[in-house]
């Protein structure tokens, strides 16, 4: 079991209760929101089959069933069909059709009112939405290395007629150094990524016009405790502290103002799972 705590003013502000089975898979998580001391609880509970793949899931608020999530594996763990019902009512359903996922979405009378399609290939994946009359509304292609990562991405609205393109950069390491974004061809901000020691230490973010926007710096003391300072436009903004234990689980959080006041802070607990 897992339990983590965001208090403020040592009050709590939500809980996140997670508990596992032998094969540290998620068999329930649980979030409870708390108003004027009154806790409001959203829970997923999970089933899995013989090989640890989730064929059903079941979403529930105030404790009432909201909506299923069904799904089948073929024997080597491929995903083959996804159902979502809502009150016993099929609201969408998945099918793979040898390397497409179509995913529909229906309406209360059945009908349908918009679909999914997911197409996987060797070095590129390509999301397609369309409308219920089966016009396209927007894509997403993304274009992989050889060693899987994401290299560029590719968003197209065709409502809005608008383009937009993420390029990323890797160091030696396969570690993300650059990330570029474009609207409709011209470049619009860009991120550099910043490492020492295999960790990473500074993450910059610049204007088209090479100003810095935002930067997020990071500080290790030890193995046991993270620092990361934010700044906007050069300026401190806040700062946040992180605190392990000696099996590297994050046990606290606390955010700070810029001038140390104590925004909040949050505990987690872990027992064996």
């Amino acid at each position: 079991m897992t339990e983590m705590v965001l208090t403020k003013g040592n009050q709590p502000i939500n809980k996140i209760l997670i508990a596992y089975d032998k094969f540290d898979n998620v068999l329930s998580r649980e979030t409870i929101q708390y108003f004027d001391g009154d806790g409001v609880s959203s829970k997923v509970l999970f089933v899995y089959n013989s090989k640890n793949k989730p064929t059903k899931t079941e979403y529930y608020f105030r404790n009432q069933l909201t909506r299923t999530l069904n799904k089948t594996f073929d024997n080597a763990g491929n995903l083959l069909t996804e159902s979502e019902s809502k009150e016993n009512k099929i609201s969408n359903r998945t099918i793979k059709v040898d390397n497409k996922f179509e995913q529909v979405f229906l309406k209360e009378d059945g009908t349908v009112s918009a679909k999914h399609v997911s197409e996987t290939n060797a070095n590129s994946e390509l999301f397609t939405k369309y409308d219920a009359q089966n016009n396209i509304i927007s894509t997403e292609k993304k274009i992989l290395s050889t060693s899987g990562k994401t290299v560029e991405k590719q968003s197209e609205d065709f409502l809005g007629k608008v383009k937009k393109t993420e390029k990323y950069q890797y160091n030696y390491k396969n570690d993300l150094s650059k990330k570029e974004d474009f609207l409709d061809g011209q470049l619009e901000s860009y991120t550099v990524f910043e490492y020492a020691n295999d960790l990473l230490t500074k993450v910059t973010a610049y204007t088209k016009n090479n100003q810095e926007d935002y930067r997020l710096e990071y500080k290790y003391v030890g193995s046991n405790q993270t620092e990361e300072l934010s700044y906007y436009r050069n300026e401190l903004a806040n700062r946040k502290v992180k605190e392990y234990d000696t099996n590297n689980n994050c046990i606290k959080e606390t955010s700070y103002t810029k001038d140390g006041q104590i925004i909040n802070v949050s505990t987690f607990k872990y027992t064996c799972k």
